[in-house]
């Protein structure tokens, strides 16, 4: 035996090879973010999944022309481009995919400020099924017990009887709701119960640290809450939840998504507003800005904020085209003064006041001698032309 120093010698090339081959994700370098980000966008246009993507990257000649890969680049796991957006919602840098194209844009002299654009907003479908009140809060349960059963499991069997196992093994969401009122009643009856006692237990100032810490048994005290309620001492099962649709968490697994409807679509997710030029004589039509809010969020309040956002990018236009939707009085007064023509249909009356009485498309209205005349003939005179504006508004 030697002891004499030796450098390490090279791996023989039939080795790595082989090794390459058999092992495909071993050694593999990072991906670049620019490749992920137009794998995305390939993605999307082809609408196509995460698992659908990664096999296109991988076996597609186009795809790897536009990704400059070389012909025998073996891709990578699906579960990259999920971690690429997480990434990218986390630091709010989904402007870092667009921005540049723009950028690009603007120095071939096919975007300018002015000109013509329309804003509009579309739906964005969660990744989540859409759960009745019941089995909100019966997976609710189950994610907390899964949670605590990976840091506490003695604790959480000291604290639960056999039986919880049977209820709650399977995801709630894929099960059968049973049928019968007596049977629907005694299991919201046992679920509200469950959650009463898990609460109790979890919460308790002897409960442990890692326990009381966990993101899982918040989100269940709101949920719960929203639809058991305890009165003298018995829980019961709420007609309807306890707050609007705005603040209704739908599924644990996605907490900020709501349930929805826009016209006749009802949907669970998101809401995305984009802003594209629309000029007859532009070169190219172009998506300039994209905005997801909540689902439940009026498009309303999201005109005057896209609006500031364009001006910080100087990306103003002169004429706006909008649904009925982003138009309201102030909204129009704010547009005017900024020198920017905003068309929209006007929202067609409604409300008790339409449905009872007279609606405005009723009254005749006079704007040069500030009158205005009611359908029984009654004339109003005394209209000061501050409120004349105001309802003109």
């Amino acid at each position: 035996m030697s002891l004499h120093a030796h450098p390490l010698e090279p791996i023989p090339e039939l080795t790595s090879q082989i090794a390459h081959a058999s092992f495909p994700k071993c050694g593999r370098a990072a991906e670049a973010p620019w490749r992920l980000a137009l794998v995305t966008v390939l993605q999307a246009l082809e609408n196509l999944s995460d698992r659908q993507a990664a096999e296109m990257v991988r076996g597609r000649l186009d795809w790897k022309y536009g990704l400059s890969l070389p012909l025998d680049d073996e891709g990578f796991d699906a579960s990259i481009l999920v971690d690429f957006r997480e990434r990218l919602v986390e630091h709010g840098a989904q402007e870092l995919l667009l921005e540049p194209i723009l950028q690009v844009c603007r120095e071939h002299g096919w975007l300018q400020a002015g000109g013509k654009q329309r804003t509009d907003s579309t739906w964005v479908i969660a990744n989540v099924r859409s759960l009745s009140s019941l089995k909100s809060v019966e997976e609710s349960l189950r994610a907390v017990l899964n949670e605590i059963a990976e840091v506490e499991p003695d604790w959480l069997l000291g604290i639960i009887s056999p039986d919880w196992f049977d209820r709650y093994v399977h995801r709630f969401e894929l099960q059968r709701f049973p049928k019968g009122q007596t049977a629907q009643d005694s299991l919201r009856k046992q679920v509200g119960e469950d959650g009463w006692h898990l609460l109790q237990a979890a919460m308790d100032e002897h409960a442990p640290q890692q326990v009381r810490d966990g993101p899982s048994l918040m989100l269940l005290q709101r949920v719960w809450h929203q639809h058991f309620e305890r009165v003298d001492g018995l829980i019961g099962f709420r007609d309807g939840p306890a707050v609007q649709s705005a603040e209704r968490v739908i599924s644990p697994y996605e907490t900020d998504a709501r349930a929805s409807r826009k016209r006749d679509t009802d949907w669970v997710g998101y809401k995305v507003h984009l802003t594209e030029t629309c000029g007859e004589d532009e070169a190219v039509q172009l998506i300039v800005q994209a905005e997801i809010t909540t689902a439940t969020e009026q498009d309303v309040e999201e005109t005057m904020p896209s609006l500031r956002e364009l001006q910080a990018r100087d990306l103003v236009p002169a004429v706006r085209l909008v649904d009925s939707g982003y138009v309201s009085g102030e909204v129009l007064a704010n547009h005017a003064e900024l020198g920017i023509e905003l068309l929209g249909p006007l929202k067609q009356e409604g409300g008790w006041q339409h449905e009872t009485g007279y609606g405005l498309s009723a009254f005749q209205v006079d704007w040069q001698k500030q009158q205005v005349r009611c359908p029984q003939g009654h004339l109003s005179q005394n209209w000061c032309p501050d409120e004349a504006t105001e309802a003109r508004r």
